[in-house]
């Protein structure tokens, strides 16, 4: 590939990338963004399924870790789907380190969560 092809892509993609000292790196909402493309799941689908739990079961739990094991989802796929709730502040996530590999420890339900479901229903 031509470095010029490369200066290109990332010109198109910069919404999603963050480049430092000739390194680039993604943002979480590359995947948030692409993943129904490359993945067999939609982000925005499990973001909706998502916050609907969250919603409706007020046992609903809050870490993340605790959130995949529910679903049976690996994180790189829980945190599209916790990124994209949390890209349009539709939950208050809780970062803390030691949450690797989610994105986030915990992401908290709000008036914007319901709110959310409520004009996707």
């Amino acid at each position: 590939m031509h470095p010029d092809d490369v200066t290109d892509a990332v010109h198109e993609l910069r919404a999603f990338l963050e480049v430092h000292h000739h390194q680039i790196y993604s943002k979480d909402s590359l995947f948030s963004e692409f993943d129904q493309y490359w993945q067999e799941w939609n982000p925005a689908q499990d973001a909706l399924k998502l916050a609907a739990d969250m919603v409706n079961d007020e046992e609903f739990p809050e870490a993340l870790r605790d959130i995949a094991e529910k679903y049976g989802w690996p994180a790189r796929r829980l945190n599209p789907a916790a990124n994209y709730l949390c890209e349009r502040d539709v939950v208050d996530p809780l970062n803390a380190l030691g949450s690797a590999p989610f994105s986030s420890a915990c992401i908290m339900k709000t008036v914007a969560t319901r709110r959310f479901v409520k004009s996707r229903s």
